[in-house]
Order: structure tokens, then C-alpha cells, then sequence
């Protein structure tokens, strides 16, 4: 199986040669879907733009506007089981009246019996958030989450550990305040606070998770400015500071064909001094199915854990502090419509420092997160969006990707597979709606300083739901349908065949 990852290298070039081969092909009165375009209608070109992912610190506030007196109730429910006796129910709900008053509150439940010994896991979930407007002054929110959970740890499949386990509880609860300056001029502003407390079990202690916010900025489009202030401290575990200067210019029309836009951001941030972080993309739009673009730029990734324990029940986070990796990266690609649907094929390339990695060092059997000094990853990627007939369409996504180690201390950088493959066919006939998936992952490395490789695998699933009215839906679903032995992580099987199905309703 090692010599799959060979193949492929050589196979990769190949298909994106022919991919690009079809941003040629054209054809008349192209009309495509709403939800597969992205970005803006133009009023020359209809062809999808790419947008830098919005950073929740550049936020600015919009003219505030008369808040429409509509009242809103709604809620959905999901309640389904399946083998292994797993059960899983889900309620969320929401209130709404206008702008004035908002209230959301979800609730979830699940338990599974686990497909080996000692994996089984049982959690509860209920979260809250009231939100209160003051019309153009600000608003007020108060919000509330109790989380608790107990599963077991299993081994390795060579060295099964005894019957240990884990329960954990947290409960927090935050006031945040909002004041919005005068919107004179141009000018808008935001000041907010919030601060939880959370207590685990396992650790016996309680913990002080605080969040101080501070941003002014002024904003005449297409250009913005935004000075900002951030804290956030969980002690002992994740410390986030953060003070950010940035200006940005919006999408703008050079020419009939060109588009451009950009940010230059400087940060100061705890450990790592000063950084600046600039943003750039370039759009040509020869045509109103064609596009071609160019987008670069230097971004902090920010790791959150909201648990101590995350979801998989071999892993937990370490109490290391991690510092955010950050990455410089540079994108070129293409993107046409096709009748009823998009290709768009593009090439990548960039370094990332303080690359956040899983790994047992302490051979306990639970990965945790450590920074390394960085890596290069460059590749390309492919995803085709096409519906044939009325009733049946197709998405399918592909991605190659290379990573070089710059860091001396370890050999190889585990858990990054060059191939991963995702292929989708949506069926409706009637109230029936079938859909089959089918992912690829190749070959990895699973230790940093191993040579061997955890074999690529592929899975077949599907999923089949029954509309009874606009309000109700029957669903089954069917995962590894193939029943293929696999792990995503070394030494731990992933589950076989299972099958999972319930009801669905929403008002």
C-alpha cells in the first residue's frame, strides 16, 4: 500500500491537466444556482469571486436600521437510534421579535455503547443565549452552557488498557455588554466584556475563562479602519492577547475585467512580538463564466478548545500553553460555469510556523497538541458542482497536497495524508431523497519519528430520507457500508458497518 502515494504524485498532474482542459468547454444561456455561486452579483459578471474568511475581531457595525416588528418562533428536533445501542437526541429552539429580543436555547443527548471495549460514551448538552437591544446604543447578552460527559479509554488494539474512565462537567455562564458610539462620520464602535467560570472533575478545580473586547475603527467604503483590544485567558491551559491595528479596502473595479481588494493587519501578540499580516486578491473576468484569481496573504490560525477533553475519546488536550500557528499562503486558480454547475480547479503554496501537530509522547495511549517550528505545504485542489437532470446532481472534491518538515527535531509530521478524495450523487425521486458518499484518504505517517505509514483507505455511505410533509422527514443512515477495516489513528479500529435512523422535525 505504500507505493500508492507514488502513484498518485504521478497520476496528480495528469488529472489537473484534463481539469483545466474543461475551464475551456463554454456553453450558451449558463444559469447557475444561487447557493453554488460565491460572492456578490456584479453588475458586469455573474462568475464567483473568492473571499477571505471574515477574522470575528474586524468586526464593524452597519448603520443601524428600524428593527422590523416581526415575531419569530421556531424549533427543530432530531431524535434517531442506531447499532451498538447509540441513541442521540437533539432540540433547538428559538425566539425572536425584531432586533429587541432574541432567545435561543438547544439541548442534546447521546450515548453509544461503543464498537470495542471501553469505548462506549454518554454526554449532555444544554446551552442558552438571551440577547437584549437597546435600539442604536448596543445590546445586551447573557448566555449559559452545562456540559457533562463520561466515556471510556481504550487501548491500543495491542495493549488494551484497563476499565479506565473519564467524566467531566463544566458549567458556564457570561454577561456580555455591547455600547455602539455615535455613527457620525463614519465612525463605529464596540466595547464588550464576558468572563465564565468552568469546573472539571477530573482536575478538581475551578477555572477563570475571560474575554475583554475593545474595538473602534471608521469606515467610508470601499476603505476601513479598525484599532482593537482583546484578551482571552484559560488558566493554566490557552492564553490569547491580542492587539490589532488594521485598514482594509474593499472590493473594488479597476478595470472592466479586474477586481481587487486587500487588508493590512498588525498584531502584537504574547510570545511572539510583532506581526504584520497582510491580505491580497486579485479577480480577472474575462467573461460571465470565467474567472480567474489570485489571492495571497499571511493569517493566525487560532486553535479554541471549549473542552479540556475533546470529542474523541483517545485524545485530550495537554497543558502545554500552544502558541496560534501562522500561516503564509498563496493561492492561484480558475473557475467557470457550466450549465447548472462549476469546476474550479487551483494551486496552493505556503509555510506555516508553530504547525500544531497530535502525538503520544508520553506512550499513554492519548494524543495530545504540541507546536513544532513549521512546515511547507503546497498542492492543488479540484471540485466539480454539476446537476444533470432535475433529480440528480453531483459534487465532487479532490485535493493533493505535499508537506516539507522544517523542523530539526523531529523526521516525519504525522497525520497529514497527500490524497483525500470526497465524491457525492444526490438522487430525488418524490418525497425520497437518496444520497451516496464515497471518501478516499491516503497514506500518512502516525509518529514523528517513523517511516511507516497508516495503509489509505476509502468508505462508502449513504443516506436515504422520506418526506412526510414540509414538516417531518424519516432518515436512515449507513456508514463503511463496505465494512472496511481502517484507523484514524494508530492503533485504534475505526467502527465497521453501522447503520443510524430516526425523525426529523422542524416549525
Amino acid at each position: 500500500m505504500r507505493y500508492i502515494g507514488n502513484a498518485y504524485k504521478n497520476f496528480f498532474p495528469l488529472l489537473l491537466f484534463f481539469l483545466m482542459l474543461g475551464l475551456i468547454w463554454a456553453e450558451e444561456e449558463i444559469v447557475l444556482p444561487e447557493a453554488v455561486i460565491r460572492g456578490e452579483d456584479r453588475s458586469k459578471s455573474k462568475a464567483p469571486s473568492i473571499e477571505f474568511e471574515e477574522k470575528a475581531e474586524e468586526l464593524f457595525l452597519p448603520e443601524p436600521s428600524p428593527p422590523p416588528e416581526e415575531r419569530v418562533f421556531s424549533w427543530e428536533m432530531e431524535a434517531g437510534a442506531g447499532e451498538d445501542k447509540s441513541h442521540r437526541f437533539l432540540l433547538n429552539s428559538e425566539v425572536k421579535k425584531g432586533e429587541r429580543l432574541s432567545f435561543k436555547s438547544g439541548f442534546l443527548y447521546e450515548k453509544d455503547e461503543g464498537y470495542r471495549d471501553n469505548s462506549d460514551f454518554k454526554l449532555f448538552d444544554f446551552s442558552s443565549l438571551f440577547d437584549l437591544g437597546l435600539g442604536e446604543k448596543g445590546k445586551v447578552s447573557l448566555e449559559g452552557n452545562y456540559f457533562r460527559k463520561e466515556l471510556g479509554l481504550p487501548g491500543r488494539r495491542d495493549s488494551p488498557t484497563l476499565n479506565n474512565r473519564r467524566k467531566s462537567e463544566a458549567g458556564s455562564i457570561s454577561l456580555g455588554w455591547e455600547r455602539f458610539f455615535p455613527a457620525e462620520n463614519g465612525w463605529r464602535g464596540e466595547l464588550s466584556y464576558r468572563e465564565c467560570l468552568v469546573k472539571s472533575r477530573q482536575l478538581s478545580s475551578r477555572y477563570r475563562n475571560e474575554t475583554t473586547s475593545f474595538q473602534i475603527g471608521y469606515y467610508d467604503a470601499p476603505l476601513s479602519f479598525l484599532a482593537s483590544f482583546s484578551k482571552e485567558r484559560l488558566v493554566d491551559h490557552y492564553k490569547v492577547e491580542d492587539y490589532a491595528l488594521s485598514t482594509r479596502i474593499e472590493e473594488i473595479q479597476i478595470t472592466p475585467d479586474f477586481y481587487t481588494s486587500g487588508a493590512l493587519k498588525v498584531e502584537k501578540r504574547k510570545e511572539m512580538g510583532f506581526l504584520f499580516l497582510p491580505e491580497l486578491k486579485i479577480s480577472f473576468e474575462p467573461s460571465e463564466d470565467m474567472a480567474i484569481f489570485l489571492e495571497g496573504g499571511s493569517f493566525l490560525n487560532v486553535s479554541q478548545f471549549g473542552q479540556l477533553y475533546l470529542e474523541e475519546n483517545f485524545v485530550e488536550v495537554s497543558e502545554e500553553i500552544l502558541k496560534p500557528e501562522h500561516e503564509k499562503k498563496v493561492k492561484l486558480g480558475a473557475s467557470k460555469k457550466i450549465n447548472k454547475g462549476k469546476i474550479e480547479v487551483s494551486f496552493f503554496n505556503g509555510d506555516r510556523e508553530n504547525l500544531i501537530i497530535w502525538a503520544d509522547r508520553d506512550e499513554n495511549g492519548l494524543y495530545q497538541p504540541f507546536n513544532i517550528k513549521g512546515a511547507r505545504i503546497w498542492g492543488g485542489r479540484c471540485e466539480f458542482i454539476k446537476e444533470y437532470l432535475p433529480w440528480f446532481s453531483q459534487k465532487l472534491l479532490y485535493t493533493h497536497q505535499e508537506i516539507e518538515n522544517k523542523d530539526s527535531t523531529i523526521s516525519y509530521i504525522p497525520y497529514y495524508p497527500c490524497d483525500i478524495f470526497e465524491n457525492s450523487f444526490e438522487i430525488k425521486a418524490g418525497r425520497f431523497t437518496f444520497e451516496i458518499i464515497g471518501e478516499y484518504q491516503g497514506e500518512q505517517y502516525y509518529e514523528e519519528n517513523n517511516s511507516e505509514r497508516l495503509p489509505a483507505y476509502g468508505l462508502l455511505g449513504a443516506k436515504v430520507f422520506y418526506s412526510l410533509n414540509k414538516y417531518a422527514k424519516i432518515f436512515l443512515e449507513g456508514e463503511n457500508l463496505t465494512n472496511k477495516g481502517y484507523e484514524l489513528m494508530e492503533g485504534y479500529p475505526a467502527a465497521g458497518r453501522r447503520f443510524f435512523g430516526g425523525v426529523k422535525l422542524k416549525f
